[in-house]
């Protein structure tokens, strides 16, 4: 009884993470990834709108092997695949190995959200040394939310005449995301780690790969940065947002150790370099578009418009980016040689280039060249809220625990209203028509569907279509126009409709009695010009080239 009371004594921190966390996203995984009620498949959050999109790359994977999906996008026949593919391609294995698509999602997400909450708190450990520190930073990372935000919830329910409990089991609003108030650095729960999948890995590496660079910050030996160079070699296909911003983060790091320590040390950086380029050039080479300059355009106060910079980022940040320059100051205090406050002057080179440029073509995506910054900016809020508990007046401990509810009270809203939703993803006849296509035909056919992206026949079954939803496609760089134009003109039964789908060459053609969206579809012509191969209360599936 005494050792299990000094190894309580000892590890509390580290239990009552992985008991809270563990919890906390078991829960949302369960319910956002193809829970079953009633004979539908759910999802919730915006992990509605993301799910599908893995969830064809995992049963690509599966139906068709790693080197055909990357050569042929699924999602858009004839282009290669752009999307870092390592994480869902480990959940295809598990398919082979015997696994359900719902658990090959559920397991290794978890264990890799697990992980990345422990390596979170080793890094910021072993960076400060300070224990309490190292224990809130996961909080105050994935709880995240600009304190603003309390404004229109509390608006909202004053507005609402419920009661508080009825209102928080019922939020209609995201509120650490209101594009409409220009809140747009939003909760990393609700919109990355949940719906996003790929960088819950891709942040499990970087906390490695930060480890490493750490150690040689403080102890200059050379070989950190080989390890720190193999780990950021392998991001590439892991996570190319965050891939990019370790790059950035060296080179910021190279710059203060030479300005700011008046240490050149050109060999050590390129002994981290080195496998950098041997392991990073061909997947870089592949997954970036190079010449497409959607990817790339100067764009000043990322999400400001014509809102004043500063002002901006304190509506989205809140109370975080004053306890950010409070951590910052005490850091400078925290040992001799200023080590902390300079390794995170790295992460300000990360803020600054993605305040003027974005990466991709969705402008939103550049949270994710951010994430690095702000998982060592939490870790400064972090140092702030430790030097205040440290105290030993009571004061100072009721006002910082007053100010760490307030701050992470935003991000328990997100994490309650991912809890509260519920999204019909797969109705039962998209699953009747997904099991029937997988036991039908053929892995490499190829079909021809409108471009809703909860598509059964790309999603569930694991088969390639023309093209998938227009958002994804628009996101990873493809030009979608003519296609659309043409497959719209297919739908619609026009005069030169044979003669396109001869150019297209699908084996199957899918109409939806309820077609979404502006798809418009002339039901006779199909009818008349292609035999049934399968229908249900929601879809017709026809073959082509037999009459």
């Amino acid at each position: 009884m005494p050792k299990l009371t000094a190894y309580l004594k000892s590890h509390w921190e580290i239990i009552v993470l992985l008991l809270f966390f563990g919890w906390l996203f078991f829960d949302l995984l369960s319910s956002h990834t193809l829970l079953e009620l009633n004979g539908s498949l759910y999802s919730a959050g915006s992990t509605w709108g993301d799910l599908p999109y893995h969830l064809t790359l995992i049963t690509n994977f599966k139906e068709r092997g790693l080197f055909d999906v990357l050569k042929n996008d699924p999602l858009y026949f004839g282009e290669q695949t752009r999307y870092p593919f390592v994480f869902d391609y480990l959940s295809s294995l598990l398919m082979k190995a015997g696994l359900n698509l719902r658990w090959s999602i559920i397991l290794p997400s978890f264990i890799a959200l697990l992980a990345l909450i422990l390596l979170i708190y080793l890094l910021i450990l072993k960076i400060t040394k300070r224990r309490v520190a190292a224990f809130l930073t996961p909080f105050l990372f994935v709880l995240n939310g600009s304190t603003f935000a309390l404004y229109y919830f509390f608006k909202d329910f004053s507005q609402s005449g419920q009661s508080l409990l009825h209102f928080l089991q019922n939020l209609s609003l995201q509120y650490t995301h209101l594009p409409q108030y220009q809140i747009e650095f939003s909760n990393v729960l609700a919109d990355f780690l949940l719906p996003q999948r790929t960088i819950v890995l891709g942040l499990v590496f970087a906390c490695l790969a930060l480890y490493f660079l750490w150690n040689y910050w403080e102890n200059k030996k050379s070989k950190n940065l080989i390890w720190a160079g193999v780990v950021i070699g392998l991001m590439p296909a892991i996570h190319t947002h965050l891939f990019l911003a370790l790059i950035i983060f060296c080179g910021f790091l190279f710059l203060i150790q030479w300005i700011f320590y008046h240490e050149f040390k050109i060999k050590d950086w390129l002994i981290c370099a080195l496998p950098v380029l041997i392991l990073a050039l061909i997947p870089t080479l592949w997954f970036f578009p190079f010449g497409n300059k959607s990817f790339f355009r100067i764009q000043w106060g990322w999400m400001a418009q014509d809102t004043f910079f500063w002002n901006f980022w304190l509506k989205n940040l809140g109370l975080y980016l004053l306890f950010i320059i409070a951590g910052f100051i005490i850091a400078l205090q925290l040992d001799h040689q200023k080590k902390i406050a300079s390794f995170y002057g790295a992460s300000i080179g990360i803020f600054v280039l993605a305040n003027i440029f974005i990466f991709q073509p969705w402008e939103f995506d550049n949270t994710k060249i951010f994430m690095l910054w702000f998982l060592l900016s939490a870790a400064l809020v972090a140092i702030f809220f430790d030097y205040l508990f440290s105290k030993k007046k009571w004061g100072y401990k009721i006002l910082a625990l007053f100010l760490l509810i307030l701050t992470l009270l935003p991000g328990i809203l997100a994490a309650q209203k991912e809890r509260a939703d519920r999204y019909v993803l797969y109705s039962p006849a998209d699953q009747a028509l997904a099991a029937f296509v997988e036991k039908n035909t053929q892995p490499d056919d190829l079909f021809l569907t409108t471009d809703k992206h909860n598509n059964p026949i790309s999603s569930l079954a694991g088969r390639r279509i023309l093209m998938g939803y227009r958002g994804w496609l628009w996101s990873h760089g493809i030009d979608y126009t003519k296609r659309y134009e043409e497959l719209s003109a297919i739908y619609r039964g026009d005069d030169n409709a044979d003669q396109l789908i001869n150019q297209y060459s699908p084996d199957y053609i899918l109409i939806e009695k309820y077609p979404q969206n502006d798809w418009v579809i002339n039901y006779d012509y199909f009818r008349n010009n292609f035999p049934i191969f399968y229908e249900n209360s929601a879809y017709i599936l026809y073959k082509v080239g037999e009459q």
